[in-house]
C-alpha cells in the first residue's frame, strides 16, 4: 500500500484467477485382445517381465553348474531381429549422446540426503574404509549422493586407457566418487561389480575404477591407473558398471573407486568374486587346438567367422562327430565398435543322428544350432535358418545341448554373450558327441488322466528348450523355454487344467493341442492367460469339453525372460446345467448349420427382437462348415426411447461372452464385452442415449470344445441414467485439443507407465504467445495381477516435454525440456470401455510456473504413471481420433514404435501472471474537479478501481464481495504511466483500491 501525504489512500491488489482442478493416475493390465467383435479392446501389454540382461542380479560365476538342452527338429524360421544382434560379431558403441539421453531420461529433481553407513566408502584418501580381502556379494553398501569428484576421466584426452572394459567417455566417472581399500587374497582374477545395486534398473549412471593404493598420498594417471569400466557386465543395459575376471597378484593392494558418469550419484552395492579357474592350463592330450590368433584392436577373423568374417567370404571349422575343440575367444574394439570374436563350426550328417554339443568357458558363453541359407545365400545372415538358441551359461558353467536331426549340413554357434568386457584370448573348450536316433514326437513326458481324486504332474521350463510356437510367431510366447506332455484322456467328458496350485508364481502360457507343437488349440488362450487370477501370471485353462483319446499340453513363459518350475492340477468339471426353456426361434446348431439370428454375420442380416425387462433362452456352441469351425452367435435388437442404462445378465453351460453393439452392419462400436467361466453369472451394461442396439450371445471365442445345443439364459434391464457433460471434451482455455475417443467409436488405451517402461508421447504445436499452464488427460487405471479396476486415488504422473526430432519422435537424446511430478485426483467419466471406467485427470501448474515452449513448431509430451500404492496398477492412455487418426510414439524400454492414433489430452493456457504497482499515488489537479489516481500498469489488463469511505475497512475490497467498497470503474490500460480521474463529491475521507483482473 502507498500513502500519500494528504486525506486519499490507495492501493493496487493483482489478482490472478484462477480456476483450478487436482486429478490423478492409475494402472492396469487389462484381458487379453479377443477376436472377432471383441477387437475393439484395450490395448494389451504385460507388465510384470522384470530382469535383468541374463535374468539375474545376483553374480553369475558358479562353478561346476550344467545346463542342459534339448532341441526338437522342426522346420528352421528366419532370424528375428534379437537373434540377429545375438549372432552378430559388432555393434556400434554407445555414444555419449545415448548416455546423455538416458541419463536425462532417468533423472530426477531431488536427490535423496547422504545418509552415511557403516561401510559407506570414504570421500577421499584420508579415513578410507578397509575391506581386507573379502569376497562374495555386497562386501560394501553406501551412496555417492552428497560426496565430491576426486578422480575421473576428463584429463585423459579422450584416449582410452589399455585397460577399460567397454567404452570410455570424457565424463565416464565425473560424478561424485567414495574410496574403498581392498587386498587381493590370491593370484588369480576377480569381478568387481555394481549390478547388485542395478536390481530393477533403478540405480544411477555407475563407473568403477581400480587404482593402486596409495593413499593418504591422492592416486595419479596413468602411473597408478589399473583398469575401470563405465556399463558392463550384467548391468549393462541398465547403465551399470563391472569389471569381469580381472588378473591381480597376492597381496596386491588396491583402491576401488565408485563413481557415476557426468554428475549421476546414488546407492550402491559393490561385489567382489573371484573367477573360478575352471580350464586346464593347457589343451587336454588328444584334443585339437582350434588355431585362430587372439583378437586384438581391429582384428579381422578369416577362420571360422561366417557372415561376420571378412565380406565375401564364409569360413568354418569342419568337425565330425566325436570332436573335441580347445579354442579362444574375446571382445575387442574396431575403431569405436565393440566386436566378439564369433567361432562357426560346420557338422555334416549323413544320417539321421542325435547330436549333443558342450562348452565351458572363461567367459558368459552363447551357443545357437543353425542351418545354412539356400542356394546362394548360404551364408547371408538374413537367409540363415535358426533351430535353436541362443542358450547362454556363466563363466565354468557347462553348456549341454541335444537334439535328434535328421542328415544335413548343420552351424554350431559359440561365442561371448556380451560384446564388452572379455579379454582376447579367453579360453573355452567344446566338445561333440553323437549317436543313433529316430525322428520322433517333441514329447517330454507322458500322463494318463484319472478323475478319482483328479491329476496332478510337475515340471520346470528353466533350460527346458524351445520346441513350440503354436500360437503364432507374432507372439511373445514364441521366444520361451517349454515343456510338452502327451495326455491322455480316457473318457468323454469335461477338464480343466490349472497352474494355480504351483507354488512358484511366474509368467506363463498354457496350450492344449491335437497334435505335437502342431494340430489346433482347444483352449482360448487369449483369456486363459493368468487365468488364476492372482499376482505372478500363472495360468489355467476353462473346463473343455473333451472326447477319449490323446492330446498335447504345452507350458511355456509369456515371453523369453519367463520359465519356472510348475504344478498342473487336471481336474473333470461337473456338467453345468441351465434349466431354461428355449425361446429363440434358431434351432440348435449343427455341422453344416446356417443360422437364422447370426445378425450382422449373414448376407441378409437377421435379428430377434428385445424388450426391456425380458428374459430370453437358447443355446450356443461350434459346429464345422466346409471344414471350418464357427460359433452359434445369437443377435438381438433393442431400442431406448430414452436415454438408459442398459444391464444384460446371463449364465450359460459353456464359458461364452456378452456384447452391447452400435446399432448397424457392418458392425458399429462395442460399448462393452465380458467373457465368463460356464454357469457363473456374466454382467455388463452401458448409459446410452435415445437408439437401437444390438444385444450378442455366444460362445467364448476360440472355445471350439463347446458343443453345440450349450443353454444360455439372459435377461436384460433398463433404468434412467445420465450421461455425464463436460468430462469427455477439453477446457474452453485449452491452447491444445485432442478429445478422448468415445465407447461408441474406435479406440485404443495404451499402457505408459514407469513400472512397465513402457512410455508413451504425443504431439503437439503451439501458436504465437501461447504458453503451457496446465493438462487434461483421460484413461484407466487397473490392476495388473487381477485385470481388474484399480483404487489408487490420488495418483502421481510425471510430465515431460520434449523437442522434435526432425519429425519422427522426441528427441530423448537431449533431455526434457520442462519436467514435473504432480499429484491427482480422478473424476469418473462415466464412461465404460470392455467394462472398464475411465476417468479423467486435470493439472494447473501454480502461478510463475508454467512451461514456457517454443511456438510454431512441433514438440511432444510424455505423460506417464508412476509407481503408487497399490503398487500394481497402470494407467493407460486412451486415444483421440480412432485407430488411424494420427500418430503417437511408444518406448518399450529403449524400443520405439509408432503408433496410428493420437492420445486424447489438452494443453491449458497459462494465466497471465500480475505484477504489483508499485507508484499508486493520489492527487488533485488545477482545473480538474475530481481527485486522480496515478501509477504504472506493469502490462495491458482490466482494472477494477474500488473505493471506500470507511477508515476502518481492509484493503481487499474481495472482487467486490466486501460491502464497505463499492467498484467505481472497470478501465483496461495499456502497459505504461497511467492517470485516471474519479468522479466529483466524495466525503472528507476516501480509500483507494485497484486490482488488476488478469483474466
Amino acid at each position: 500500500m502507498i500513502r500519500n501525504k494528504w486525506m486519499w489512500t490507495g492501493l493496487l491488489v493483482c489478482a490472478c484467477i484462477v480456476a483450478a482442478m487436482a486429478v490423478r493416475p492409475q494402472t492396469s493390465k487389462p484381458g487379453a485382445a479377443v477376436q472377432g467383435l471383441e477387437a475393439v479392446s484395450v490395448e494389451m501389454s504385460k507388465f510384470d517381465a522384470v530382469s535383468t540382461p541374463n535374468g539375474s542380479s545376483a553374480p553369475r560365476i558358479v562353478a561346476g553348474n550344467s545346463s542342459q538342452h534339448k532341441v526338437s527338429f522342426g522346420a528352421p524360421r528366419a532370424l528375428n531381429a534379437d537373434e540377429r544382434a545375438s549372432l552378430e560379431s559388432s555393434r556400434p558403441a554407445v555414444t555419449e549422446a545415448d548416455k546423455q539421453a538416458a541419463q536425462a531420461a532417468r533423472r530426477i529433481e531431488s536427490r535423496p540426503p547422504h545418509i552415511p553407513s557403516l561401510d559407506q566408502g570414504s570421500d577421499n584418501c584420508t579415513g578410507v574404509p578397509d575391506l581386507g580381502s573379502a569376497l562374495g556379494t555386497a562386501v560394501a553398501t553406501g551412496t555417492t549422493t552428497g560426496f565430491t569428484n576426486n578422480l575421473d576421466t576428463t584429463g585423459w584426452n579422450g584416449t582410452t586407457p589399455t585397460c577399460w572394459q567397454g567404452t570410455a567417455f570424457l565424463p565416464s566417472t565425473v560424478g561424485p566418487d567414495v574410496y574403498y581399500k581392498w587386498t587381493a587374497p590370491a593370484t588369480a582374477t576377480f569381478t568387481f561389480s555394481l549390478c547388485n545395486g542395478q536390481a530393477g534398473g533403478n540405480a544411477y549412471d555407475t563407473g568403477i575404477t581400480l587404482w593402486n593404493f596409495t593413499c593418504p598420498t591422492e592416486p595419479t594417471y596413468p602411473a597408478d591407473f589399473i583398469c575401470g569400466n563405465d556399463d558392463g557386465g550384467i548391468c549393462e543395459a541398465n547403465f551399470g558398471s563391472e569389471l569381469t575376471c580381472l588378473p591381480l597378484t597376492a597381496g596386491q593392494q588396491i583402491l576401488i573407486v565408485i563413481d557415476g558418469y557426468d554428475t549421476d550419484n546414488g546407492a550402491y552395492v559393490l561385489d567382489i568374486i573371484q573367477c573360478p579357474d575352471c580350464l586346464a592350463p593347457a589343451c587336454p592330450g588328444g584334443w585339437t587346438a582350434e588355431n585362430e590368433p587372439d583378437c586384438g584392436q581391429d582384428y579381422v577373423d578369416n577362420t571360422n567367422g561366417a557372415f561376420n568374417g571378412p565380406v565375401g567370404t564364409c569360413n568354418f571349422t569342419n568337425i565330425t562327430c566325436g570332436a573335441t575343440i580347445c579354442a579362444e575367444s574375446g571382445t575387442f574394439l574396431a575403431g569405436i565398435d565393440e566386436n566378439r570374436d564369433t567361432d562357426f563350426y560346420r557338422l555334416v550328417l549323413t544320417d539321421t543322428t542325435r547330436v549333443t554339443w558342450n562348452a565351458v568357458g572363461e567367459f558368459d558363453l552363447s551357443s545357437f544350432l543353425l542351418v545354412p541359407g539356400p542356394t546362394g545365400f548360404e551364408c547371408v545372415a538374413d537367409s540363415v535358418g535358426v533351430l535353436g538358441g541362443p542358450f547362454n551359461v556363466a563363466p565354468c558353467e557347462t553348456l549341454s545341448v541335444s537334439g535328434c536331426l535328421p542328415q544335413g549340413e548343420y552351424w554350431i554357434f559359440i561365442g561371448p554373450r556380451n560384446f564388452n568386457g572379455v579379454a582376447c584370448g579367453a579360453r573355452y573348450n567344446f566338445w561333440v558327441e553323437c549317436d543313433t536316433c529316430t525322428i520322433s514326437e517333441c514329447i517330454d513326458h507322458f500322463v494318463t488322466v484319472d478323475c478319482v481324486g483328479g491329476t496332478t504332474f510337475s515340471g520346470t521350463t528353466v533350460n527346458a528348450g524351445n520346441d513350440c510356437w503354436v500360437s503364432g510367431t507374432s507372439q511373445n510366447d514364441t521366444l520361451s523355454t517349454d515343456e510338452i506332455w502327451e495326455v491322455t484322456i480316457p473318457a468323454d467328458g469335461l477338464y480343466q487344467f490349472s497352474l494355480c496350485t504351483g507354488a512358484t508364481s511366474w509368467d506363463s502360457y498354457i496350450f492344449l493341442t491335437t497334435g505335437c507343437c502342431s494340430g489346433t488349440i482347444l483352449n482360448d488362450y487369449t483369456n486363459d492367460d493368468d487365468g488364476c487370477g492372482v499376482g505372478g501370471g500363472l495360468s489355467q485353462t476353462d473346463c473343455l469339453n473333451l472326447t477319449a483319446g490323446v492330446y498335447y499340453l504345452i507350458v511355456e513363459g509369456w515371453q523369453a525372460t519367463d520359465a519356472g518350475p510348475y504344478t498342473v492340477t487336471v481336474e473333470c468339471c461337473e456338467p453345468c446345467v441351465v434349466t431354461c426353456v428355449d425361446s429363440e426361434a434358431e434351432v440348435d446348431c449343427a455341422d453344416g448349420f446356417n443360422g437364422t439370428n447370426d445378425g450382422c454375420n449373414m448376407v441378409v442380416p437377421s435379428f430377434e427382437n428385445l424388450t426391456c425387462g425380458q428374459t430370453v433362452c437358447g443355446s450356443t456352441g461350434y459346429y464345422l462348415r466346409n471344414d471350418s469351425s464357427f460359433r452359434d452367435l445369437d443377435w438381438y435388437v433393442i431400442s431406448l426411447a430414452d436415454t438408459e442404462r442398459i444391464t444384460v445378465t446371463s449364465t450359460c453351460e459353456v464359458s461364452h461372452t456378452i456384447f452391447i453393439i452400435e446399432d448397424g452392419c457392418p458392425t458399429g462400436a462395442i460399448f462393452n464385452s465380458r467373457t465368463a467361466d460356464p454357469c457363473s453369472v456374466n454382467t455388463i451394461n452401458a448409459c446410452l442415449p435415445p437408439a437401437s442396439y444390438y444385444v450378442v450371445i455366444g460362445a467364448a471365442s476360440g472355445l471350439v470344445t463347446a458343443p453345440c445345443g450349450s443353454n444360455y439364459q439372459m435377461t436384460v434391464t433398463c433404468e434412467p441414467c445420465v450421461i455425464p457433460a463436460n468430462v469427455d471434451s477439453c477446457p474452453g482455455n485449452s491452447v491444445f485439443s485432442q478429445n478422448v475417443d468415445q465407447p461408441t467409436a474406435v479406440w485404443t488405451f495404451g499402457t505408459s507407465e514407469s513400472a512397465t517402461n513402457f512410455r508413451r508421447f504425443e504431439n503437439f504445436t503451439l501458436d504465437p504467445g501461447e504458453v503451457i499452464g496446465g493438462f487434461t488427460i483421460w484413461g484407466l487405471s487397473l490392476a495388473m495381477a487381477t485385470n481388474t479396476p484399480c483404487d489408487e486415488d490420488p495418483m502421481s504422473f510425471e510430465i515431460s516435454y520434449y523437442s522434435d526430432s526432425l519429425g519422427a519422435g522426441p528427441d530423448i537424446t537431449n533431455g526434457f525440456l520442462c519436467r514435473d511430478t504432480v499429484s491427482m485426483n480422478r473424476v469418473a467419466t462415466g464412461d465404460l470401455y470392455s467394462g472398464f471406467p475411465s476417468y479423467m485427470w486435470q493439472y494447473e501448474y501454480p502461478e510463475g510456473e508454467c512451461c514456457s515452449l517454443a511456438t510454431g513448431v512441433m514438440q511432444w509430451v510424455q505423460i506417464k504413471g508412476l509407481v503408487g500404492t497399490p503398487t500394481n496398477c497402470r494407467f493407460l492412455w486412451g486415444s483421440s481420433g480412432g485407430s488411424t487418426g494420427g500418430f503417437s510414439i511408444l518406448y518399450n524400454a529403449n524400443v520405439r514404435t509408432t503408433a496410428a492414433f493420437n492420445l486424447a489430452m489438452c494443453l491449458q493456457e497459462c494465466p497471465v501472471p500480475c505484477f504489483p504497482i508499485t507508484d499508486l499515488c493520489v492527487g488533485l489537479a488545477t482545473g480538474v474537479t475530481g481527485p486522480q489516481l496515478h501509477f504504472t500498469a506493469p502490462q495491458a489488463a482490466t482494472y477494477r478501481i474500488y473505493a471506500t469511505t470507511n477508515p476502518a475497512a481492509d484493503e481487499n475490497p474481495d472482487n467486490g464481495a466486501d460491502p464497505n467498497y463499492t467498484q467505481e470503474a472497470a478501465v483496461f490500460f495499456g502497459a505504461g504511466v497511467q492517470v485516471w480521474t474519479a468522479p466529483v463529491g466524495f466525503a472528507n475521507y476516501k480509500k483507494y483500491v485497484v486490482v488488476a483482473d488478469c483474466n
